[in-house]
């Protein structure tokens, strides 16, 4: 059979680019016609069992034989049935992939043996080329990464995947839980009686080799069961499968590694391009990302996975009725997103016309809270203490004094509307989410309660981490260093990724993140309007800095939002990626507005609000707080009428 080999030889780059070091660089290049011709001895005196074979044997000799340090190899092959990988198929190797298999050459028609005891001794016959795992971890070398893939469509299929995370965390022997993926939902099959699918992925380091690990994930399943028909093809309680283990490949009676149908799951794929897009598969040698968008654009599927997000933690009363009502999930993510949801707000201030004292103005509070839910909010958010940094903070027990009675009497009224509680402390939180709380918001991310987070994972809820311009962001001691700490997205993104890699530690699922960027929390009104003017970068995957000309009036800020800046990409090392998390939006009576505007009445600046909105929505925004909501709802239904897709 006929194939195309392409071959893409990489040389170092010399230490100055001048002409004579240019020279001396190539001079002491490999023989490229010396790996030519060991490429065509190679394969016309071979046999192998796939093109994958081919290319790792041929990228192999290379740099064994050759001398080369690193080499891409694309091999097609022309006119026969496309595969699952698409017409070719390419991978890169390094001298770095094959220092540590000199040991390992074996006769091609010898098999490898595979031990059981010593899972870094599981080996892959390739083309005469035994593969040991080889696996980069921050742990010890015989710890290796694997994910799992999380299904449910049957029963509290929201239960149901935090108890697999639960027993994935704690009980799962010789292992440690590094996060999950967002969650997705899908239709369920044809002909199925179960629910949509809630699909995840789940990232572990453990020692178990991969029968161990099957057998105890397999005994996992059992426990969530408790019970409950076995799972079949279509309709499931939980399903807990080993997608990767680390580069290994391996297939018996009882286990195949890497899943045998991972190329061709949309859920999948997104699920693990959730931690790296350029997450390769071991035997097609492709990226996560590239063949999810192979599989897209070959089958032209509509958009059927969505992205979802909870937000209700509670099952109230009035439908106890029904063991599986579930709690709310909400699509957040911008691109899904058909209408921005509401976060209508009650401040406990001394200086706010919303000033109630909620044990002898309960009536009040209320009243306020039915304005608010009849006029379309989607979410109430409490704050129980000063807001504004200069206002004196108050207790813990008058923190809690001043928000629990309002939580109980709405939760007893029977309003089923997801409730957010504003606040740094573990106390109030626990106590928040005991009287009917679903949200917890933290303008510190954890930083000011150290049992913020372990709180947070335990209870299962909706954690908003908040950025705030203040003392505990700035001093934290994060492990990484922003190289552009002047620039307020790059040290925003920087400390934020930071909080969500800390929550993601402790065990909070990572579809239970939102962020807000803290507009409105910087240092000065021009900050401010530069995270407002470059919202979207907040998730984005790559940021550029913009230019940093100072505004000495406000004709020039102006002028500075309608004329974009020129752009310089920068690379960033964040602790995590900020991509695909939902982002809330508070600038509802905002200090840096009424500045602009010069308007300092009681009303705020409503107009001011209203564009500032209109703007974060511009920009991906999925949740706004609000507190004027009859007039913000007409602005946020025509921004949603031009910013979003309509269907």
């Amino acid at each position: 059979q006929t194939v195309n080999i392409d071959l893409v030889f990489y040389l170092e780059r010399p230490s100055r680019l001048d002409i004579e070091s240019i020279r001396e660089a190539v001079s002491q290049s490999p023989d490229f016609a010396a790996v030519v011709e060991t490429t065509v001895e190679l394969v016309e005196n071979n046999t192998f069992q796939s093109v994958e074979d081919m290319a790792t044997a041929i990228s192999r000799a290379a740099i064994s034989q050759c001398g080369l340090n690193k080499i891409t190899v694309r091999i097609a092959k022309p006119r026969s049935v496309v595969s699952v990988s698409g017409d070719a198929v390419e991978i890169t190797r390094a001298a770095g992939d094959f220092a540590e298999l000199q040991h390992c050459l074996i006769a091609p028609d010898r098999k490898p043996e595979v031990s059981l005891e010593k899972p870094e001794l599981f080996k892959t016959h390739m083309s005469g080329i035994c593969r040991p795992l080889k696996e980069s971890t921050k742990q010890t070398p015989d710890m290796h990464a694997v994910y799992i893939g999380v299904r449910t469509n049957m029963g509290d299929r929201l239960g149901n995947m935090h108890r697999a995370l639960h027993h994935l965390r704690n009980t799962l022997p010789e292992s440690l839980y590094t996060g999950s993926s967002f969650l997705y939902e899908s239709p369920p099959a044809r002909g199925s009686d179960g629910l949509s699918y809630l699909d995840a992925a789940v990232l572990i380091r453990t020692k178990l080799n991969p029968l161990a690990l099957h057998a105890s994930l397999q005994t996992i399943e059992s426990k969530i069961r408790h019970g409950t028909a076995a799972k079949d093809e279509d309709n499931v309680v939980i399903s807990l499968q080993i997608l990767l283990y680390g580069t290994l490949e391996f297939e018996n009676d009882t286990l195949t590694v890497p899943h045998p149908r991972l190329h061709e799951n949309r859920v999948q794929l997104r699920t693990l391009c959730d931690f790296d897009s350029t997450l390769q598969h071991p035997r097609l040698a492709t990226t996560m990302k590239k063949l999810y968008k192979r599989l897209i654009t070959r089958n032209s599927y509509s958009d059927e996975i969505i992205q979802v997000t909870q937000l209700k933690t509670h099952v109230y009363a009035k439908n106890n009725n029904n063991p599986h009502k579930e709690c709310m999930l909400q699509a957040l993510n911008p691109g899904q997103q058909k209408k921005t949801l509401f976060m209508g707000m009650i401040d406990w201030q001394p200086d706010n016309i919303d000033y109630f004292d909620f044990i002898y103005y309960m009536s009040e509070a209320f009243q306020r809270v039915q304005k608010l839910y009849e006029g379309g909010a989607n979410i109430i958010g409490i704050c129980g203490k000063p807001r504004h940094p200069e206002v004196e903070p108050i207790s813990v027990q008058d923190e809690i004094a001043n928000t629990i009675p309002l939580i109980v009497h709405i939760r007893n009224e029977m309003i089923e509307i997801p409730i957010s509680v504003e606040t740094c402390s573990a106390d109030v939180a626990a106590a928040a989410l005991d009287a009917g709380a679903d949200i917890i918001c933290d303008t510190t991310g954890g930083l000011a309660d150290p049992a913020m987070l372990p709180l947070v994972a335990k209870r299962r809820c909706p954690y908003v981490i908040v950025h705030s311009q203040d003392d505990l962001y700035s001093l934290s001691d994060t492990g990484t260093h922003c190289e552009h700490s002047s620039d307020i997205v790059c040290k925003t993104r920087n400390e934020l990724a930071e909080r969500i890699r800390a929550a993601l530690d402790h065990g909070v699922a990572r579809w239970n993140i939102i962020i807000d960027p803290g507009v409105g929390y910087a240092r000065d009104s021009v900050q401010d309007f530069e995270m407002l003017r470059r919202f979207s970068q907040f998730t984005a995957k790559n940021i550029s800095l913009l230019s940093t000309a100072k505004t000495s009036s406000y004709v020039d800020l102006v002028r500075q939002l309608k004329r974009p800046a020129k752009k310089d990409f920068i690379t960033e090392n964040l602790a995590t990626s900020l991509a695909n998390y939902p982002v809330l939006f508070g600038s509802s009576r905002r200090s840096f507005i009424d500045n602009v505007t010069e308007n300092w009445t009681d009303n705020h600046s409503i107009c001011g609000t209203a564009a500032a909105i209109t703007a974060a929505i511009q920009g991906g925004a999925s949740i706004v707080q609000v507190h004027d909501i009859s007039e913000m709802s007409d602005v946020v239904c025509v921004s949603d009428y031009i910013y979003r897709s309509q269907h």
